[in-house]
């Protein structure tokens, strides 16, 4: 993964084509991973459906507070990582279209053409093209105008080519929507992080990967994140730094309801505590300290220690709509 960031999770992928067309054939062969996708044969149908203005809203913008200014010169953004989680709790978050797939050979309109009548700025947009198409493809692409295409070939070669184009677009779709909290982060000096560099993005996604991850929502700026899989099964992936590491150790050194076993494993940097302040929840007590440590980990490269922890209620209080309870709703719907 080579983009940074701050939420994703499965989302709406429309596919635009007569109903004999060649996605019609290759959608029962695409993945379901991270992505419900939506055959429509009738583009003016698909184009109201994507232009809906109700769907422009970032699922980032009630992370931002825009404190009242009288100039322009002075107005400021406020970032609120502490946020950003919520999204969870929006049973709709995965009828949200991220990516529209068109079939070139479609009658009454060319696909490219289709491709400028779609509004929404955040869609990302694939072409499925015969090879005499190519250059007007690759013209399209230079100029913005779509975000990939692909070649038509065997049914089974071009659905494993579009999944991967698929996987890669939706990144830049979350990455595209994480932009304003990405350099909110990036360029606060004062505080040291892990989120934004070359060992962090490897590292994540070796945890996407053990962990199978579906859906992520950043929680502290250092990189912590909470995850969740298809089933809805929560993690917490919590960072720390060296400093962060010792100041936990030296705020219990001297209390003696803590066992010396436990001061020494933070002495020496072998568990961390794994709480967070958000939603104005206090430090637990100290004799709770126990509950909240985790085996810690060096992460490669770095000065970043981390732990994975399932202790998830301090964040979640809600019930909430995991990817495979979505996929049983319409299913059975």
């Amino acid at each position: 993964m080579k983009y940074d960031l701050c939420l994703s999770h499965p989302t709406t992928v429309i596919l635009i084509g007569n109903e004999v067309s060649f996605l019609s054939d290759i959608n029962p062969l695409l993945s379901i991973e991270s992505s419900i996708y939506k055959v429509i044969s009738n583009p003016d149908y698909a184009l109201e459906i994507i232009n809906d203005r109700s769907t422009f809203n970032k699922p980032t913008e009630h992370n931002l507070e825009r404190p009242f200014s009288n100039t322009l010169e002075q107005r400021r953004i406020i970032v609120n990582i502490n946020t950003i989680h919520l999204e969870l709790l929006n049973p709709d978050r995965f009828n949200r279209i991220s990516t529209v797939i068109i079939d070139s050979d479609m009658q009454n309109i060319n696909g490219l053409k289709l491709c400028t009548m779609i509004q929404n700025p955040y869609i990302k947009k694939i072409i499925l093209i015969e090879k005499a198409e190519e250059q007007s493809a690759i013209d399209a692409f230079n100029h913005g105008l779509i975000d990939g295409f692909i070649k038509k070939d065997e049914k089974i070669k071009t659905a494993n080519k579009l999944d991967q184009l698929i996987k890669k677009v939706q990144n830049e779709y979350f990455s595209d929507l994480s932009l304003v909290i990405q350099d909110a982060i990036k360029n606060y000096p004062e505080e040291e992080t892990a989120f934004g560099k070359n060992y962090f993005r490897k590292f994540f996604c070796k945890i996407l990967k053990q962990y199978s991850i579906v859906e992520f929502y950043l929680i502290e700026s250092i990189g912590s994140y909470l995850m969740l899989n298809a089933v809805g099964e929560a993690f917490i992936l919590f960072l720390k730094n060296e400093d962060q590491m010792e100041a936990a150790y030296h705020e219990i050194k001297t209390v003696k309801t803590i066992p010396q076993k436990i001061k020494q494993q933070l002495k020496d940097k072998k568990s961390i505590l794994c709480c967070t302040l958000m939603q104005n929840k206090s430090l637990p007590e100290y004799s709770e300290w126990p509950k909240y440590l985790e085996n810690a980990y060096p992460i490669e490269q770095s000065e970043f220690f981390y732990a994975i922890s399932k202790n998830t209620c301090q964040l979640i209080s809600s019930k909430f709509f995991s990817f495979k309870n979505y996929h049983d709703f319409i299913n059975n719907a």
